[in-house]
């Protein structure tokens, strides 16, 4: 029986790598079309076009202009989410595991209706999280999570078990109601291709611990009930951000969210991790310290190592 999973979970990973590369291709003909059309009435399009600068150039001039000197940009395989983290450590030259880290968008679902953006860092509708990969997850939070983007599973799962366990479940899960068409119906599969990679990242992420540090941010003035952090819609986070699911990185995006970088990261030794890099086969490593002057993020004990 466990072969047999195995071999669905692989089967899985050969179909969504089949319909990222389908739709990398669309869009790549999409913009080669237009570029190769330009407008007569606007005979700079073309050059415009072919100067426009790479998300690494972008990001990388947008580091220098900060201080930030001690960065490194490195694409990686198309394989590279089928492969164990050992191995994803050993293609970016990760010194551990724990040096693999992932930007994620959360929502904060039960905000003030006054609190529609990210202009108050204290009192944000969204964040960014910065977190590390463990082994096993806070499983309540995330079926919460899934429940409030349409996902179904059941109350069942309430506490942290295995990974894979975890992942086998929600596939069942979410597999609920699949030959209906509908709006829900698509965004469960949007979902479900997504999971297997984030939960490994996600793995001991607390809510919880979150939520107490920005009510004591905000000096209790705001009832504890109005922070419930969520991930967010991957729609919602690519509108916010500018960045697809496995690019996201709290460097360049396109809204001024505040970030929360776990304290784990920032205790690491040797103090230089990796995360997204604005594409979806670009990685991102960088000095801890240059990274906390840069962006400035919250550092909070948010997982449970």
């Amino acid at each position: 029986m466990e072969a047999f999973l195995a071999e669905l979970e692989s089967l899985e990973r050969v179909q969504l790598r089949v319909l990222q590369r389908i739709s990398s291709l669309e869009t790549s003909h999409s913009s080669s079309s237009s570029s190769s059309s330009p407008n007569p009435s606007n005979p700079t399009t073309l050059h415009e076009s072919r100067d426009e600068p790479t998300t690494e150039s972008r990001l990388s001039s947008l580091l220098r202009s900060n201080d930030v000197r001690d960065f490194s940009f490195k694409r990686v395989p198309p394989d590279y989410y089928d492969k164990p983290l050992e191995s994803r450590r050993a293609i970016l030259t990760a010194h551990s595991v724990d040096h693999l880290c992932k930007s994620i968008v959360l929502v904060n679902t039960q905000a003030q209706a006054r609190v529609t953006d990210c202009s108050d860092r204290s009192n944000s509708k969204y964040y960014v999280v910065v977190v590390q990969r463990s082994s096993r997850i806070d499983t309540y939070w995330l079926l919460r999570s899934l429940q409030s983007q349409g996902a179904d599973p059941q109350p069942s799962l309430v506490k942290a078990m295995p990974l894979m366990h975890v992942v086998r479940e929600l596939k069942v899960k979410l597999s609920i109601e699949r030959k209906k068409d509908s709006p829900i119906k698509r965004r469960r599969e949007r979902n479900n291709g997504s999971l297997s990679d984030l939960l490994q990242y996600t793995a001991r992420f607390n809510a919880e611990s979150v939520k107490n540090f920005l009510y004591s941010l905000n000096n209790g003035k705001i009832p504890k009930k109005k922070f419930n952090l969520r991930l967010a819609p991957e729609e919602e986070s690519l509108d916010l951000t500018g960045y697809e699911h496995n690019g996201v990185t709290c460097i360049g995006m396109k809204t001024s969210i505040p970030v929360i970088l776990d304290e784990a990261i920032a205790k690491l030794q040797p103090d230089f991790f990796w995360l997204g890099g604005g594409e979806t086969d670009l990685k991102l490593g960088i000095r801890t310290s240059e990274f906390i002057n840069f962006v400035k993020p919250f550092v909070v004990n948010c997982s449970n190592n």
